[in-house]
Order: C-alpha cells, then sequence, then structure tokens
C-alpha cells in the first residue's frame, strides 16, 4: 500500500494521497518464524508488490535482483519460485527504499470518531500508545490472522504453534525422548516436518492429521484463474450461492494442501526407512491427538486412530501445533466503538448485515446506533453498475427496514466521510492510516 501511495503522488503531484502506518513490530520481518533453510514459495515471483499493477515499478522483484546483482544467475536458476529467505530480503529491501511514514514499534491504543456539523463521524482520531494522535479520513486493518490452538492444547515451551516455530525451537529445552510430534497436514505442517526430521538426525518425527494423507496444492493454470486480478470484479458480482460453491470447489488451491514436490520428497524419505527398517518419520494418518500431559522432562501425547480407535501414547520432547486454518483476528480493542458488536458481514459480496436501524448516506459508514459508528470491514461498493439487482449497499435491522447507498460511492474499507469538516483540524490529519 505505501509504495502504491508512493506511485501514485509521483504520478498524479496535484492530487496526493498522504498516509501514516503504525507497525507493533520494532522493524519490518516478514513470517521470521518459519524461515525455513530450504522453504520456498508457494507463488510465482511475478505476483510480487507490484507487477501486477505496475510493470514498470522500480520495486519489482527483477528489480530487487538486478539492484543485488543476482538477475543473470536468478534467470539461470530456471524457477519462478524463489526461497523464503530470498522473497523476505526483497520484501525488507522494498520496505527500506519507499518513502513513507511508518512509525515501527509504535502500538495503537484506541481509534475514536469525531464528529461535527451534521454529527456524521467525518475523521477518526487515531491514538497511539506514545501519547500521539492523528486524524485521518480512512482507515485500514491489516492485523493479520491469529494461531488456532486445539482446546486440549496449552501453549508453553514444549508445545508451541508453528508461527514462531524456529523462536520457539530456540527456546525448547534440550531434548531428552529424541521424538516430536506435529499435528497438522498443510504446507506448513509438512515443512516442520522435513525441518524436524532433517535437523534432529537422531529423532523421530510423528505428523499426525485427520485424513488419508497430505492433498497436493492444485496449482494448475486453470485453477490458478481464481487469483487473477480480474476474477476479484467477477467473484464479487456473482451470486452468493455461486460465489460460495467456487470458493468451495477451490479450496484446493490455498488451504489445507502441500506442494506437491514436498509431499514427494517425504514420501520418498518414508520409502527409504521403510527399506533400511532404520524408521524415523511416522505418518499417523486418519488420527487425532486426544490430549497432553506436560512432565518435567518432556509432553506425554494421546493418539487416537479413527481406523481402529485405538490410542498410543507418544512420550516427546515438544508437540507443533500447524493445523490448517489460522483465524482471522476479530476487531481489535483499540477500536471501541467503531467495533460491531454483533454486525458481520455476510457472503453476499453486495450485502452488509447490520441488526440496527440505519441512517446510511452514499459512502458512509453504517451506524449502529445513535452516536454510535458501526464501520463495516468490507469494501462495499464495487459491484457492476450494469446488475441493475446488485447496485446497491444493503442495510438492514431485525424489522426490515432498509436503506440503499449507490455503487461506487464507498471509498474505503471503513467509510468515507458524508459532509466536509467544519473544524480546524490538526496539521497531522491524514488522508488514510
Amino acid at each position: 500500500m505505501s509504495i502504491a501511495i508512493e506511485e501514485h503522488n509521483a504520478a498524479e503531484p496535484g492530487s496526493p494521497v498522504r498516509a501514516r502506518f503504525f507497525e507493533k513490530q520494532q522493524s519490518f520481518s516478514w513470517h521470521p518464524g518459519m524461515l525455513l533453510d530450504g522453504a520456498t514459495m508457494q507463488i510465482a515471483f511475478p505476483k510480487d508488490l507490484v507487477t501486477f499493477r505496475n510493470p514498470t515499478s522500480s520495486y519489482s522483484f527483477f528489480s530487487y535482483l538486478h539492484t543485488r546483482g543476482r538477475l543473470v544467475d536468478f534467470v539461470n536458476h530456471q524457477t519462478f519460485f524463489p526461497t523464503r529467505h530470498e522473497f523476505q530480503d526483497y520484501l525488507r529491501w522494498a520496505a527500506e527504499r519507499v518513502d513513507a511514514d511508518v512509525r515501527y514499534g509504535t502500538e495503537v491504543i484506541g481509534v475514536d470518531a469525531v464528529r461535527v456539523g451534521t454529527g456524521n463521524a467525518d475523521l477518526f482520531a487515531v491514538r497511539a500508545a506514545d501519547g500521539d494522535v492523528v486524524h485521518a479520513r480512512n482507515i485500514v486493518l491489516g492485523i493479520g490472522l491469529r494461531a488456532r490452538i486445539p482446546e486440549w492444547a496449552t501453549e508453553s515451551a514444549r508445545c508451541f504453534h508453528n508461527h514462531q516455530f524456529l523462536f520457539h525451537l530456540a527456546e525448547m529445552p534440550a531434548p531428552v525422548h529424541q521424538r516430536f510430534v506435529v499435528v497438522g497436514a498443510g504446507q506448513s505442517a509438512a515443512e516442520v516436518v522435513r525441518y524436524l526430521h532433517g535437523n534432529y538426525p537422531g529423532a523421530e518425527v510423528h505428523n499426525v492429521f485427520g485424513r488419508f494423507g497430505y492433498s497436493p496444492a492444485d496449482d494448475s493454470p486453470y485453477a490458478n484463474r481464481i487469483f487473477d486480478p480480474a476474477t476479484v470484479d467477477e467473484l464479487h458480482s456473482a451470486p452468493r450461492e455461486e460465489r460460495e460453491r467456487l470458493l468451495e470447489l477451490h479450496r484446493s488451491t490455498n488451504y489445507s494442501v502441500v506442494d506437491p514436490d514436498l509431499i514427494a520428497e517425504i514420501y520418498a524419505t518414508e520409502y527409504r526407512e521403510r527399506i533400511s527398517g532404520k524408521r524415523r518419520l511416522f505418518m499417523r494418518r486418519v488420527s487425532e491427538v486426544t490430549g497432553i500431559d506436560e512432565t518435567a522432562t518432556g509432553i506425554e501425547v494421546q493418539v487416537r486412530s479413527g481406523l481402529d480407535g485405538l490410542t498410543d501414547t507418544l512420550v516427546c520432547d515438544a508437540v507443533v501445533l500447524a493445523r490448517p486454518g489460522s483465524r482471522r483476528r476479530r476487531w481489535p480493542r483499540c477500536s471501541g466503538p467503531l467495533r460491531p458488536p454483533t454486525c458481520r458481514c455476510i457472503t453476499s459480496p453486495a450485502t452488509i448485515d447490520c441488526p440496527h436501524p440505519p441512517t446510511w448516506r452514499a459512502g458512509s459508514i453504517c451506524r449502529a446506533a445513535p452516536r454510535r459508528p458501526t464501520a463495516s470491514p468490507r469494501r462495499c461498493c464495487r459491484t457492476r453498475r450494469s446488475a441493475p439487482a446488485r447496485s446497491s449497499v444493503r442495510c438492514w435491522n431485525g424489522a426490515g427496514r432498509t436503506c440503499r447507498a449507490p455503487v461506487g460511492s464507498c471509498r474505503s474499507l471503513v467509510g468515507f466521510p458524508t459532509s466536509t469538516p467544519t473544524q480546524q483540524v490538526r496539521r497531522d490529519e491524514h488522508e488514510s492510516i
């Protein structure tokens, strides 16, 4: 987003966009806990930060390679999939180059609506932990996902999620039992299995999952079209039922699947061990963990087979939780009264479900109650004008009252002011946060 703003301002200096970014981390990092040796990207490098939007941008992956002096070497490598380490370096290179107002090491503790004139929320006051207050017309949340922790698990030095895998591994007590359990059957789980098997040559690795085996990711050309830029608008204007059907049909492109080459590598490893009789890699298929019991020297894991109902107890050094399907974060507490306690966006792309009496204007926020605005977290106005039945945004309450806003009037993820501010605002006002 910061690169897009910089390039927009350079191309259209007469209509600049001002933005400030708040980042809780002290510096830029991208999945540092899963930067495993040998792990590669699952998407082709042309789908970088800029190429599909602006092929001539100086922030492309090719520009990065040229700057690093590796362009020819990468081309000779004949791959579309750089290592995760290299792509992390590319992202850091771009972050260091872009001319953006980024406040690293800053936590946002509150967002308040600023009401002037008509009483509408014309501005938002964003409060940082260091006392700084910034006013903005638009707010974009990019707070990521949160780990899915099973009910039977309690996070500890021996039981942890794979998201910070390398950091947890460094802090883990020295292995005693030479045995690890990895729970899950997605890409992350398979990568962790390979890493533990290769970096702990004397240890067993048990992969526990509910299916019969890994499912391969579908990266074929036609299936990949679901990620095409034009597909966003096509799906957005499609009927809800068709949208749900397509998303479910193409889950194998991204969800709970593993790169076919990695599957083949792990299978070959297991097969070689079967030949030699020296087993260290075990696939506990159609199984689930029913409980764990942490001790002074390790952790006991109960694994139940769904095929015969028998339960094994594995005494391990660590359990890595790598179940696919990390959950989206809820609205952060800092959003305060802007956080919708009961409003939700349903799967219909042009409908916002709100149980409160609406006061909706074109491009405005949906207010759940007087003096308590509820901002819809969904981009709401990109339906096609050629579809009359879907030419507006609808908000309704429990009594069935409805109101509509014209398509194309919405300008941000959170909302756009419905009137011009009538009071003087601090000089630190930004268009977006």
